[in-house]
């Protein structure tokens, strides 16, 4: 499938901005993705390091939202991997095996991670790490570098 760049921009920007409501706009930015690639949930995280967690602010399925996650606490080490990392952090990355990947096994402790493909960009504003958008789709390895690059 082609795929307008400038045009999935527009329409992503346009629903990540049509609600105050940060789950209708995220519901309603999922359901755009899902007719470009594969996608079961979608995450906004908010990375605190003065309180040492990560605070999910946002989940939603393609069926509905859903209680984000309880913020994960972190170790003084992971702080400083996560700020210290932001150069590492300018593209969207493609997690592929989520099972191996700490800050995935932290945040989603309840779940499968082996039959999980996960995609992360994180947030990053004059150098400092805001959060993270997180997508996943059920199944392995479903996540390609169009994708990322539509993200």
């Amino acid at each position: 499938m082609t795929v307008d760049e400038n045009d999935f921009f527009r329409q992503a920007t346009l629903r990540i901005c049509s609600s105050l409501e940060i789950e209708i706009a995220i519901k309603r930015s999922l359901q755009y993705l899902e007719k470009f690639m594969p996608v079961s949930e979608m995450y906004l995280n908010l990375f605190e390091p003065d309180l040492g967690v990560i605070r999910g602010l946002a989940a939603v399925t393609t069926t509905g939202s859903k209680k984000p996650f309880p913020p994960p606490p972190l170790s003084k080490e992971a702080i400083r991997k996560i700020e210290s990392g932001i150069s590492e952090w300018h593209e969207v990355r493609i997690i592929k095996t989520p099972e191996l990947n700490p800050i995935a096994i932290k945040l989603f402790s309840n779940y499968d991670l082996s039959n999980l493909s996960y995609m992360i960009m994180v947030l990053v504003i004059e150098e400092k790490t805001l959060g993270a958008l997180g997508i996943i789709a059920e199944g392995r390895q479903r996540f390609t570098k169009t994708h990322a690059d539509l993200i």
